[in-house]
């Protein structure tokens, strides 16, 4: 998977889970150097 690519589908997991109000998602395996800033919210337990 391309690093855009991968990116762009951590975002689109994330705000799944954000609306799914979810505790837990995967993002393994998709080739990330980097999270993305989306990443943060409060069900997750990793921020604001």
């Amino acid at each position: 998977m391309a690093r855009d690519e991968a990116y762009q589908e951590a975002e689109r997991r994330i705000e799944t889970a954000r609306q799914e109000r979810a505790t837990e998602f995967e993002l393994n395996r998709m080739g990330l150097t980097e999270l993305p800033e989306e990443i943060k919210f409060p069900q997750l337990g990793g921020g604001t």
